[in-house]
């Protein structure tokens, strides 16, 4: 496995993306930082820190020398880290004398739209973080301990399944089975989580929930390579990172209404709350999938569209 460092992170959300990024595409991520603490303290923090990190490294990232010694031990070539290794060729950069910068991304218009409907499929998020324990502990009969341990399995699940699920996956058009995928986890989920507050029996309840966090897994699993097959593949590198930067909105704004909207839906509606946010993820999962297909990738010729196998695609990332 190829192994990837960070070196603490900004927390304006192109950080933490970055090592959501490197988690899809298999990669063993060390972490090196002086704390964790204001991770933590940053919203959606704590989750990227469990599902996206294999190794906390702790050291004064302040002062080379120490850092350095750190990702010897860490077992990372001190010659890549120093800047000694082989640099890659240059590569001639396409001029864009009409649009240029975010212009150009809001140009784009099938990108934007994926964008925006993403924020859509991002629902599983705030459908676990928020709809989950206010349905485990107000409307259904399970007991106390469950919720932690359906907890643990999504987290066990990402992490086995994440990688997997990546593969055949290279292409912007290689995504509408995923996005199909994501969608059906999510409305099997929706029916489960729905199933459990309607039964007395504790068995039952917690054998629906179990079901349900399984389908909700898979969506968010499936959802995630979606989302990152999409947004990296059809950003010309030349723009690369203010394609991200307004595709990370959509993350944004789903922590920004997620959490009003699932609070709102279970205080209101509890009933039909879990059929809302399965049609909201849905929708924008099949959306998505309509809009991706047949999609080339920037620059990209007929000739080259053939599939490519996951070490091509390991490659050109970390390049």
């Amino acid at each position: 496995m190829k192994h990837i460092g960070f070196v603490e992170s900004n927390r304006s959300g192109s950080g933490f993306d970055a090592l959501r990024a490197a988690r899809t595409l298999g990669l063993h991520v060390t972490f090196f930082t002086c704390g964790l603490d204001r991770y933590h303290a940053t919203p959606g923090g704590t989750e990227v820190l469990r599902t996206c990190i294999d190794e906390v490294v702790y050291c004064p990232t302040h002062e080379l020398a120490p850092l350095l010694a750190a990702v010897v031990v860490a077992g990372i070539p001190v010659a890549a880290a120093t800047g000694r290794a082989k640099a890659p060729a240059a590569k001639s950069i396409p001029l864009e004398p009409k649009r240029i910068g975010y212009r150009a991304v809001l140009a784009d218009r099938r990108y934007v739209a994926l964008g925006v409907l993403n924020t859509l499929v991002l629902t599983h998020m705030a459908a676990l973080n928020i709809g989950l324990p206010l349905w485990v502990n107000q409307h259904t009969s399970a007991p106390p301990g469950l919720l932690g341990m359906l907890f643990v399995v999504n987290t066990a699940l990402v992490v086995v399944l994440q990688v997997r699920a990546t593969k055949g996956v290279a292409r912007a058009s290689q995504t509408p089975p995923v996005y199909y995928r994501a969608a059906i986890g999510f409305v099997a989920a929706a029916l489960a989580y729905w199933a459990a507050g309607q039964v007395g029996a504790v068995a039952i309840v917690v054998a629906l929930l179990v079901i349900a966090v399984l389908g909700h897994t898979l969506s968010e699993v499936y959802g995630i390579v979606g989302e990152w097959t999409v947004s990296t593949s059809l950003a010309p590198e030349h723009l690369r990172g203010r394609y991200l930067s307004a595709f990370s909105i959509s993350f944004s704004a789903q922590q920004a209404i997620g959490p009003v909207l699932v609070t709102f839906l279970m205080a209101t509606a509890p009933n039909a709350a879990w059929f809302v946010l399965a049609a909201l993820l849905a929708a924008g999962c099949v959306a998505s999938a309509w809009l991706a297909r047949d999609t080339k990738e920037p620059n990209e010729s007929d000739q080259d569209r053939a599939p490519i196998d996951d070490t091509s695609k390991e490659a050109s990332a970390i390049s």
